[in-house]
C-alpha cells in the first residue's frame, strides 16, 4: 500500500491516562469519547483496542469506516 505522510490533528481532552495500558479522551466538538487499549502481546508486538462512544452519524458510514480502518492499517 502506497502512503501519503500527513498530519493529522485532533482536539480532545484526555480523561483518563494509564500507562502503559489505555488512554482515553473526548473531543468537544461532537463529544465523541475514544478509549485506546494497549495489550502487549509478549513477543516484541503490541495489540492496539480502540473503542469510542458518541460517534457522529457522518462517521459510521462504510466510506468513513474504511477511511479510518485504512489509516490504522499496518505499513
Amino acid at each position: 500500500m502506497d502512503w501519503i505522510e500527513r498530519a493529522v490533528s485532533n482536539r480532545g481532552l484526555f480523561v483518563e491516562v494509564a500507562v502503559p495500558a489505555r488512554l482515553a479522551w473526548t473531543e468537544p466538538d461532537p463529544g465523541m469519547t475514544t478509549t485506546v487499549t494497549f495489550t502487549d502481546l509478549g513477543d516484541g508486538r503490541t495489540e492496539v483496542g480502540i473503542h469510542q462512544t458518541n460517534v457522529p452519524e457522518m462517521f459510521r458510514t462504510p466510506e468513513a469506516q474504511a477511511g479510518f480502518n485504512s489509516f490504522l492499517a499496518t505499513r
